[in-house]
């Protein structure tokens, strides 16, 4: 009986594992547009560190708007780090 279970139970294990990526993908969709929306026609420099200073905050207000789970956000340092190297006014 456990091995007429295993396929099934890997199709579960993919579709979890799937469900786990898009809800990954839609929360940085979200941090996404929530930068863009932040930013200011000028004083980006300014605002960009603001954000990574406040990243903490930031994170919790999408969290909050969208009741959206801290397990579906990325680690605030690696996020931090990335946004330090990124041109926030080159997202689409």
């Amino acid at each position: 009986s456990d091995l007429a279970s295993l396929p099934r139970l890997g199709a579960v294990h993919k579709i979890n594992d799937m469900v786990k990526r898009l809800r990954q993908i839609r929360v940085l969709v979200l941090i996404e547009d929530h930068l863009r929306k932040k930013m200011p026609m000028l004083g980006k420099d300014k605002k960009k560190k603001e954000i990574i200073r406040d990243l903490p905050v930031f994170f919790r207000d999408i969290m909050e708007k969208h009741e959206l789970s801290p397990g579906d956000f990325p680690e605030i340092q690696t996020f931090k780090k990335f946004l330090q190297q990124t041109d926030i006014s080159s997202f689409p």
